[in-house]
C-alpha cells in the first residue's frame, strides 16, 4: 500500500505531464493558426490588388489607357523624380456670335522642368480612394499600357482664411493659375510618358478629366 507521502507524489508528476501535454497542443494550434494566416494574407493581398485594377480599368477604358495586371511591385534601389509646371489659367469672357456672353474653358498645360532620381523604391497605394481634391496620374508605355499610377493632392489647391465683416475667420479654397508641383513614379525602361487626370464626381460615380501628359525622357 501507498504512503501519503507516495500518493501525493504521484499526483505531482501527473500533474505536471498532464500540464506538459496541454502545452504541447496549445503550441501546435499556434503553429496551424500561424500558418494558416500566412497562408490567407498573400490570397487577401492579391484579391486587394485585383480589385484596385478593376476599378481602373473602368475609369480609365473612355481615356483610352489599357489597364492590365501589373503584377508585385519590382523592388529597385531607386526611382525617378519629374518637376512639373502647371498653368491652368482661365480665358476671359467674351461674346461669341450670337451676342450671347460664353465662359472660355481652362487653357491648361504641362511643361517639365527639370528630372532627378531619387533614393529607394517607390510602394504602391493600397487603396483607390478618389475625390476632387487629387490628382490621377498614370504612367504608360506601348499601346497606352499601364504600368504604375499614384494619386497626388491637386497642388493648385490652397487653404487660406479671410475676416469677415464682423472680423470672424472664415475658410476658403484659392485655386491658383500656375503651380509646380513634383511626382514620382518608378525606374522603369518601358515608361514613355505621365498622364495626369482630374476626378469628377457626376453625383453618382467618378469620371476623369485629363489634364495633359508629360514625356519621362
Amino acid at each position: 500500500m501507498m504512503t501519503g507521502k507516495q500518493i501525493l507524489k504521484a499526483c505531482l508528476v501527473l500533474a505536471m505531464v498532464l500540464a506538459a501535454i496541454s502545452t504541447y497542443f496549445a503550441q501546435g494550434d499556434k503553429r496551424g493558426s500561424t500558418a494558416a494566416s500566412s497562408n490567407a494574407a498573400p490570397r487577401t493581398e492579391l484579391m486587394r490588388e485585383q480589385m484596385i485594377d478593376d476599378q481602373l480599368k473602368i475609369l480609365l477604358a473612355p481615356v483610352g489607357v489599357n489597364v492590365v495586371e501589373i503584377g508585385p511591385a519590382t523592388q529597385t534601389a531607386n526611382h525617378q523624380e519629374l518637376e512639373v509646371r502647371w498653368k491652368a489659367p482661365y480665358k476671359s469672357t467674351e461674346n461669341n456670335s450670337t451676342g450671347t456672353e460664353q465662359q472660355g474653358q481652362p487653357a491648361q498645360t504641362l511643361t517639365v522642368m527639370g528630372r532627378s532620381t531619387g533614393r529607394g523604391s517607390l510602394q504602391r497605394q493600397r487603396s483607390l480612394e478618389l475625390s476632387e481634391e487629387q490628382v490621377l496620374v498614370v504612367a504608360v508605355g506601348a499601346d497606352s499600357r499601364m504600368s504604375w499610377w499614384t494619386l497626388i493632392a491637386d497642388p493648385r489647391l490652397r487653404r487660406a482664411e479671410t475676416p469677415g465683416p464682423n472680423g470672424e475667420l472664415s475658410g476658403q479654397t484659392i485655386i491658383l493659375g500656375e503651380t509646380d508641383f513634383t511626382v514620382s513614379y518608378p525606374t522603369d525602361l518601358s515608361i514613355t510618358e505621365l498622364r495626369f487626370y482630374h476626378p469628377h464626381w457626376t453625383g453618382t460615380r467618378f469620371t476623369l478629366e485629363s489634364i495633359g501628359s508629360t514625356p519621362v525622357r
